[in-house]
């Protein structure tokens, strides 16, 4: 019974379907499933570790979620509106704060009130373009990370 297990998990494998069930008694075919796969995706693997892989999967995935947020914004509910702009003015401000100086700026009242005005405008403007970026980043981190 083992042998003709082994054999349907032999003949599943070369079809890359995968039993886990009947991984549990063919050990040595568990090796070779990890094998079948290595190589049959050695060079897909490679290219999406490397660089420019990386570099195609960004752009790719940034023009899907500037898509989707575009498809998004044209709506007209206002609570869709106020999420995408606080979503912008998170990613814009975080951009922001990496090219402004660390100083303390002494300011009347009037003048914390118009900076962060300013600051917030500027934040989602900046946002618009900023946030597609750092999710497609995310998320090729996730891809990168689960299959190297």
């Amino acid at each position: 019974m083992r042998v003709f297990l082994c054999r349907i998990l032999d003949f599943l494998l070369t079809t890359r379907r995968f039993c886990v069930i009947i991984l549990i008694d063919c050990k040595f075919l568990h090796i070779r499933e990890e094998l079948v796969m290595n190589n049959n995706n050695a060079g897909f693997k490679g290219f999406l570790l490397s660089g420019a892989g990386k570099a195609v999967m960004i752009a790719v995935f940034y023009i899907l979620i500037f898509g989707i947020i575009m498809l998004f914004v044209q709506t007209d509910s206002a609570y869709l509106a106020l999420i995408f702009m606080v979503i912008f003015a998170y990613f814009g401000w975080k951009s922001l704060d990496k090219i402004q100086p660390d100083i303390f700026l002494i300011l009347p009242i009037i003048g914390w009130i118009i900076f962060f005005v300013i600051k917030f405008v500027l934040s989602l403007v900046i946002g618009i373009f900023v946030a597609p970026f750092q999710i497609s980043n995310k998320i090729v981190e996730v891809i990168q990370n689960s299959i190297s």
